[in-house]
C-alpha cells in the first residue's frame, strides 16, 4: 500500500506488465552502453543509410540501441512513466500493442519510402524513444475534450496535444530534414491511422455512420407519414391523399 502525503494523493503508477517493460528498456539501454564501452559493434544494430552499411535487418534492430544520448532515455522512460496509467485506463493491453506496431510499421515505411525516392538526404536512426511520442497521440485521441496541464501550469487538450506533436515534429524536419526527422512523424502517422481505422475511432466512425443512417431513415418515414389522410371517408378511404 501507498501511504498518503499531507502534501497531496500520490501520482499514479504504471500497472506491472508496465513496469516491468520500463525496467526492461532501461535494462537494455544499461547493456548497450556496456557493450559499447568494451567495443562491440553496436551501431551495426542502428538503420543506416542506403549503401553506407545498410543492412536488412537494421530497420528491426534500431528499436534496440538507443546511441549515446543518455539524457533522452533517462526523459521518455519519464515520460512513459506517466503517460502509461492513463493509456492503461483507455486501452486494453493488446489494442496498446497493436497500437505500437502500427506506429513503429508506419515509422519504418515513411523513412524508407523518403530515402528509395530520394525526397529527403539519409540520416542515422535508432531507438525506440520517438514512440513515446506516438503513446502521448493516443491520449490526446482518446481524450480530445480533456484538459491536462502542461508543465503543470498551462492548461491544454488533448486535441491541441494531438495536432500540436505533429506541429512539432513537422518543424523538426524543416529544421533537419533527412529521414531520421521524418521517423517521428511516421510514428504521429501510425498512432492516427490505428486510432481511426482499427482502434476506438473506427467504432466512433462506424456509429456516426449509423446514426446518419438512422436519420435519413427517419426523415423518410415522415414525409410518408405526412402524407397519410385522417379521413376516412370519400375519395381517400385507403388513407393516402391522391
Amino acid at each position: 500500500m501507498r501511504a498518503n502525503h499531507p502534501s497531496g494523493p500520490s501520482l499514479p503508477e504504471p500497472p506491472k506488465w508496465m513496469k516491468q517493460l520500463l525496467g526492461g528498456l532501461l535494462a537494455l539501454y544499461v547493456v548497450e552502453l556496456v557493450l559499447s564501452a568494451t567495443g562491440a559493434p553496436v551501431q551495426l544494430l542502428a538503420w543506416l543509410p542506403l549503401g553506407q552499411g545498410f543492412a536488412p535487418w537494421q530497420p528491426l534492430t534500431r528499436f534496440a540501441i538507443q546511441g549515446p544520448s543518455v539524457l533522452n532515455v533517462l526523459i521518455a522512460l519519464a515520460v512513459a512513466w506517466f503517460v502509461f496509467p492513463a493509456l492503461d485506463q483507455l486501452l486494453r493491453r493488446e489494442q496498446l500493442g497493436e497500437a505500437t506496431l502500427a506506429m513503429a510499421a508506419a515509422a519504418t515505411a515513411l523513412p524508407l519510402i523518403a530515402e528509395l525516392t530520394g525526397v529527403l538526404s539519409p540520416g542515422i536512426i535508432v531507438g525506440w524513444t520517438s514512440l513515446v511520442g506516438g503513446w502521448i497521440v493516443l491520449f490526446g485521441l482518446a481524450r480530445p475534450d480533456g484538459e491536462v496541464r502542461l508543465y503543470f501550469v498551462l492548461p491544454v487538450t488533448g486535441q491541441m496535444i494531438v495536432w500540436g506533436m505533429l506541429g512539432i515534429e513537422v518543424l523538426m524536419l524543416l529544421a533537419a530534414p533527412n529521414t531520421a526527422s521524418l521517423e517521428p512523424i511516421g510514428v504521429w502517422v501510425g498512432a492516427w491511422a490505428w486510432w481511426n481505422y482499427r482502434g476506438p475511432g473506427a467504432r466512433r466512425r462506424h456509429l456516426r455512420r449509423e446514426g446518419a443512417r438512422v436519420e435519413r431513415e427517419l426523415r423518410r418515414f415522415q414525409v410518408l407519414d405526412g402524407g397519410r389522410s385522417d379521413s376516412q371517408d370519400g375519395p381517400n378511404r385507403d388513407g393516402w391523399i391522391h
